[in-house]
């Protein structure tokens, strides 16, 4: 038998013996050892079952994990704690909550453990996780206890305030509208939300009903647009952008269905029917011949004709300001909707470079 598959055999036996009883980081290493072995090997499935082992062990046996913490060494600190942030969303959070009930904040071992996983930049969309979350109950019982456990000095203090208070949520909101920084992880979903947030809107076909007049006003105005040939025509466009705008501030309010799958619905029908038309980072908006990119000519045009001008069609001004509403579900879900589609368009460009190298 081959030395190398050998060894994966007995590590796995070795280990299972220890089902229900493995409650420190030794076994938790030998597992990682195990999946890097399988994955090394070609047996993604393996891999795969082995890693899914070895998370349901680290959500069970963390307050044994943070007890052993002054017994590793750094290296391996450090190779535990980029493990445990790069669990699954749903698995990453169950995991710090474990983490915030049995940790020990006056043990600086265990609170630099705790912050390392926490409050240290992924660099990516994981950096906005609670902060997207910040109306579900778990994450804010979870924000909670770490400012009851934190010292009132933590600089800690600061964000977790600012998650509370959907501060933090507003500013990805915010940054993806006017920077296009796209950096917006998983939603878990509004059932979870917190009493105090559970509020419903009309039903699945009344919010359609006004997303397609948000579009048909939309065109309206983009037909004006390049109709214009100088001041004279100011009025007119201005109304016709106004008029999208209130059509758009409806919409923009719009409270969620209490279902789901509702919620899903018309968030799909809104992003395939206006969001992806009007936001400059949608592929279909950057379409050589698409209406937003007429509308950006249109006013280049106008800006080269009389300078002042495009600042005096104060009603476009007025649509842009309400459509980049943070309080708005469906733009939540448009910019879900969004980063999966870049990301399926990336992984699609990724492979088909691999295949021609």
């Amino acid at each position: 038998m081959n030395k190398s598959i050998f060894c994966l055999l007995f590590i796995e036996c070795s280990l299972s013996g220890y089902a229900g009883e493995i409650r420190n980081i030794d076994h938790i290493q030998e597992y990682q050892k195990l999946r890097y072995q399988y994955a090394r090997q070609g047996n993604l499935e393996k891999a795969a079952e082995t890693d899914a082992k070895l998370r349901r062990i680290i959500l069970r046996t963390i307050p044994e994990i943070i007890k052993e913490l002054e017994s590793i060494s750094h290296n391996e600190e450090i190779s535990l704690v980029s493990y445990l942030r790069k669990l699954p969303d749903e698995d990453y959070l169950k995991m710090v909550m474990q983490l915030v009930r049995h940790a020990n904040l006056r043990n600086p071992a265990q609170r630099q453990f705790l912050e390392s996983v926490i409050f240290e930049p992924f660099e990516g969309e994981r950096d906005n996780l609670l902060a997207m979350n910040w109306r579900d109950q778990h994450v804010r019982d979870l924000c909670f206890t770490l400012k009851k456990k934190l010292s009132s000095e933590s600089p800690h203090q600061k964000t977790i305030s600012s998650i509370l208070d959907g501060e933090l949520y507003k500013n990805m909101i915010y940054n993806a509208f006017t920077h296009g920084e796209l950096r917006i992880p998983n939603h878990l979903g509004r059932g979870g939300y917190a009493p105090q947030f559970k509020k419903w809107g009309e039903n699945e076909q009344q919010q359609i009903k006004a997303v397609k007049e948000l579009r048909q006003a939309w065109d309206a105005a983009c037909t004006v647009l390049p109709e214009m040939k100088g001041t004279e025509d100011i009025a007119r466009v201005n109304q016709a952008w106004e008029n999208a705008a209130q059509k758009a501030k409806a919409v923009m309010r719009m409270l969620p269905p209490n279902e789901e799958d509702a919620q899903q619905r018309v968030g799909k029908f809104f992003y395939d029917t206006a969001f992806s038309q009007y936001f400059f980072l949608a592929p279909a908006s950057r379409e050589a011949n698409s209406t937003y990119q007429k509308v950006i000519k249109k006013l280049a045009e106008l800006y080269k004709l009389q300078e002042k001008l495009p600042s005096q069609l104060t009603g476009i001004g007025q649509f842009h300001a309400e459509i980049i509403s943070s309080e708005s579900y469906l733009n939540e879900e448009a910019l879900l909707l969004l980063t999966k589609e870049l990301e399926e368009k990336l992984r699609k460009a990724t492979s088909s470079r691999s295949v021609e190298e």
